[in-house]
């Protein structure tokens, strides 16, 4: 309801700037169009896992833990998608990694669950490594690490400062949103409750906050990087097949489990 009810508030202004010192430089939050509507898209696929788990979860036991995890999880999404700084959106990145992990070993008595946690926190962790190396050139070049700055004043990097910038974000986003080669642990997210399945593969595949924001920060840096003439074209006929099949390839390589699986909680 809170994120529902910033929409008409919406604005490109920051709201929230606390200083942070001169090292993490400042805690911003701005509500925008676009940040609004992804908080509302989290926070409402999250409320309608929160329902389900009501029923699905009420004969499973360390609720107490399960409930923070799912909470702890959408609050992280609606952090990452609301701040204006690189540094905090990799704070709130590393904690959806965090909660992720958690939540696919919940069943820590099963292997194959603990096993799948193991897998999604490695394997993700390459993304946080480079919004995390990303962020830091960023203020290095910039002196700051707020996204509007990035986006207005990427003139000032060198060119090939600016390329490799923009490659780790786009490394960021892929590992997040399991884009090939990092789609290995997404299949193994299955082993979770099955509300938090449905959270995690909806946030994971479907274009929204996971991996917008440093994609967004990737297209807009890479127009200065490169010339679309001689490059666009042949990464397109990459990655579009790519994107397009390998939901595909996890469902088939997934579809041996769903068979045998059971619910655990009647």
């Amino acid at each position: 309801m809170a994120a529902i009810a910033l929409l008409p508030k919406a604005t490109a202004d920051t709201v929230i700037s606390l200083p942070a010192g001169p090292a993490y430089g400042s805690i911003t939050f701005i509500p925008d169009g676009l940040s609004v509507f992804l908080a509302v898209v989290a926070t409402g696929i999250g409320c309608l896992a929160v329902i389900f788990s009501v029923d699905y979860m009420r004969h499973a036991p360390q609720l107490g833990r399960y409930y923070f995890l799912v909470l702890f999880f959408i609050g992280a999404m609606s952090g990452l998608v609301l701040t204006g700084s690189i540094f905090v959106m990799f704070f709130f990145w590393e904690i959806t990694a965090y909660c992720s992990y958690a939540l696919i070993s919940f069943y820590n008595d099963d292997p194959k669950a603990v096993r799948g946690g193991m897998n999604a926190l490695i394997i993700t962790q390459f993304g946080g490594i480079g919004l995390l190396i990303g962020a830091l050139i960023v203020f290095a070049y910039l002196g700051d690490y707020q996204i509007d700055s990035l986006l207005s004043r990427y003139g000032e990097m060198p060119p090939q400062i600016l390329s490799l910038t923009a490659f780790t974000f786009l490394i960021a986003a892929m590992a997040k949103s399991a884009q090939v080669p990092f789609q290995t642990w997404l299949p193994d997210a299955m082993e979770t409750p099955s509300p938090v399945s449905a959270l995690i593969h909806a946030a994971t595949i479907a274009p929204d906050w996971l991996s917008f924001a440093p994609s967004a920060i990737f297209f807009q840096t890479y127009r200065r990087v490169v010339s679309c003439s001689k490059f666009t074209m042949p990464r397109k006929v990459i990655q579009g097949p790519s994107a397009a099949l390998s939901p595909t390839w996890c469902s088939l390589s997934m579809w041996p489990g769903w068979a045998k699986r059971r619910t655990r909680w009647p």
